[in-house]
């Protein structure tokens, strides 16, 4: 992905400053919002009793009721959805000062502790086949009966049907647009010891296939809300001798 794509690093942010990240994702959640914004970030950092925010406002002679209830009033503007269960993506301006916040904060520091940077742009031929494949993901969805499709975009769009769908390359003119990201879809296959509840065996083998194996978060039960990566790694360690022996 290009620079601007990069994902946020908690790992690098002060310890207030990842609660603010995450108080301002549960805002985001609670509100129906399927984008974070900046807006839901200052509004957070507005209501932390011991931050640096407030006082600096105050010193900026800004009045704070004032800005938290423009704040609100931005908030209020953003576009809903309902239904629950996805995590809200961070929207393309909030990846941008935390990619500005990082650039700052690295002045000085040795190279080598910041790891290898990419900076890719595809070509536009590759920019088409990419769109060509949301478009074509979205139609698998409505032919599998979806209500409405949210493409991995920055900006938020709701297609009803797969006429209204075909509009979306006429809407995404820049590669810099798209998420570029992965997910871990859950309890698709789910396991269990009984065939009738789950196509995956106890042993991670699928059920009916000989040497077909799976372990990812397709396996869980349900949809587990939260992000998975520690489960997932946890259950290959688990699974990965029995799917040794069995080869």
């Amino acid at each position: 992905c290009s620079h601007e794509g990069r994902m946020i690093r908690p790992e690098r942010l002060t310890i207030k400053a990842q609660e603010a990240l995450r108080d301002a994702g549960e805002l985001a959640r609670a509100r129906g919002n399927p984008v974070v914004n900046d807006a839901h970030l200052l509004a957070v950092l507005l209501a932390q009793d011991e931050g640096v925010v407030r006082p600096l406002l105050q010193k900026a002679g800004l009045n704070l009721t004032a800005v938290a209830e423009a704040v609100e009033r931005e908030v209020s503007r953003f576009p809903t959805q309902s239904g629950g269960g996805a995590e809200p993506s961070f929207s393309r301006e909030l990846q941008r000062i935390f990619d500005r916040a990082d650039a700052e904060a690295a002045v000085g520091e040795p190279p080598q502790l910041l790891g290898r940077e990419i900076d890719f742009a595809p070509s536009p031929d590759d920019f088409q086949r990419v769109l060509a494949g949301l478009t074509k993901a979205g139609e698998v969805l409505f032919a599998a009966g979806a209500k409405v499709v949210m493409p991995t975009v920055f900006d938020y769009f709701e297609f009803r049907s797969p006429q209204e769908l075909q509009k979306l390359p006429a809407l995404i003119k820049d590669p810099a647009d798209i998420m570029m990201g992965g997910g871990h879809p859950e309890g698709g296959n789910t396991i269990s010891r009984r065939a009738e509840l789950g196509v995956i065996g106890s042993d991670f083998r699928v059920r009916g296939a000989d040497n077909l194996f799976l372990c990812d978060a397709s396996v869980f039960p349900t949809a587990s809300g939260v992000n998975p990566q520690l489960t997932v790694m946890a259950l290959a360690h688990y699974a990965a001798p029995g799917v040794a022996a069995a080869r």
